[in-house]
């Protein structure tokens, strides 16, 4: 357009390194998203005692 080239480098990083990357990334989020459901339960289960106590004198 202006004559100046968009991509001067031709870009840096591979596919293959991109998805290697993006794989890396995802399993972070998965291992923090078990991590978080299973404080999610364990609250759950905190509550649920604390109610059968409150029910049982």
């Amino acid at each position: 357009m202006n004559g100046r080239e968009l991509l001067a480098h031709a870009g840096k990083i591979s596919h293959k390194m991109a998805l290697n990357k993006s794989e890396a990334e995802y399993e972070k989020f998965k291992e923090e998203q078990k991590k978080l459901s299973k404080e999610a339960s364990l609250k759950e289960i905190e509550e649920d005692i604390k109610k059968l106590k409150e029910i049982k004198p």
